[in-house]
């Protein structure tokens, strides 16, 4: 095995025992969905951590989708994005949702097939609604099995910027409220408050959140959620919005100039 490919290799069997589950729990290694979005040879360093909702599609019918969680990590590929490389429409090309994630990308300066992409929970499913038919509550399949395996990923690329595409409210859960409610205990504690004039169209921006990633000390970062690619067309471009745009730009500014530390060991 290559050297470069002996670290993530590692990597991708934690994450295959932890989906296998607990003696006090199952697992959802046999779930529909995958875990990766990028190549494995983002498992490293980066300023991005680009993070969706759930995996879309079905499994079953004309455009199924294959494929369990557990078997998606032996899929996993190099210098690779399933957003830039993939074609979601019916014609094998892309469709608009992939056009709008491109755009975030393109906004930040970022090369998707070198950028760590993954969504906030991997089972399979074209919708909240769907997906909560399918495996109960999003917010416990978060909390007991997406969570703890983002914290070992987060460990590992340690970003600047968290990028979440999904940024509604309560009662559907959203890619950044899953992120935000990451300790399931009464009374909820939040990782970061709300600003109170700030909207889903235009974006919530947040610096200096801090998140437990498993580690002695709080992991800090900026967390920026934008209006999901799926939604209504007023909400994209991305400079469709001035504020947005103004959030866009400064989220720029905070990964400009950032350098990767190449010799810092990692737990896993």
């Amino acid at each position: 095995m290559d050297s470069n490919d002996e670290f993530p290799a590692e990597v991708l069997r934690v994450v295959r025992d932890m989906l296998g589950g607990t003696t006090e729990r199952l697992g959802i290694a046999d779930l529909p969905g995958t875990v990766l979005f990028s190549g494995r040879d983002t498992l490293k360093r980066g300023n991005l951590y680009i993070m969706g909702l759930n995996p879309g599609g079905e499994e079953k019918g004309l455009n199924a989708i294959e494929g369990t969680i557990g078997q998606s990590l032996d899929k996993v590929q190099t210098n690779w994005n399933s957003y830039a490389d993939e074609g979601y429409a019916p014609s094998g090309g892309p469709n608009e949702l992939q056009r709008r994630i491109r755009s975030v990308f393109e906004a930040l300066g970022a090369d998707p097939r070198q950028t760590f992409t993954t969504n906030a929970v991997f089972a399979r499913a074209p919708g909240v609604q769907a997906l909560t038919q399918r495996v109960g509550s999003p917010w416990n399949l978060w909390w007991d099995h997406c969570w703890p395996i983002h914290q070992l990923f987060l460990r590992i690329v340690r970003p600047r910027v968290i990028i979440c595409f999904g940024n509604g409210g309560p009662p559907e859960p959203s890619t950044f409220e899953l992120l935000r409610l990451t300790n399931r205990t009464k009374p909820y504690r939040y990782n970061w408050p709300l600003v109170e004039d700030e909207t889903a169209q235009s974006g919530k921006l947040h610096e200096g959140v801090e998140l437990d990633i498993g580690e002695k000390a709080p992991f800090k970062c900026t967390v920026f959620g934008l209006p999901h690619p799926s939604t209504l067309v007023h909400s994209w471009p991305l400079n469709a919005d001035a504020a947005r745009w103004e959030r866009v730009t400064r989220a720029r500014a905070l990964i400009v100039g950032w350098e990767r530390e190449s010799s810092a060991s990692v737990a896993l």
